[in-house]
């Protein structure tokens, strides 16, 4: 899942995640899922990734985009 949050007014920002650098496991074989992340897109065009726990000021504009990271999967896989 992806969000993204345009602030409307300068604020301070936190931000507390997890699974940003290791991916979610798998149980009973079930492959890992996809590592989440997240961004600060700044209203003056710049950007940049924001670390698991994380504090920023931001303006106006600014958007903040969440990815979420995707479960890990449960058993063998079929290959059938």
């Amino acid at each position: 899942m992806i969000r993204e949050i345009r602030f409307l007014e300068p604020m301070s920002l936190s931000i507390l995640s997890r699974h940003r650098r290791e991916a979610p496991y798998g149980l009973e074989g079930g492959q890992p899922g996809l590592p989440g992340r997240q961004r600060l897109l700044r209203a003056n065009g710049s950007t940049g990734e924001l670390e698991a726990i994380d504090d920023h000021e931001v303006a106006a504009g600014d958007r903040l985009v969440l990815e979420t990271p995707g479960g890990g999967g449960y058993g063998e896989p079929d290959v059938t």
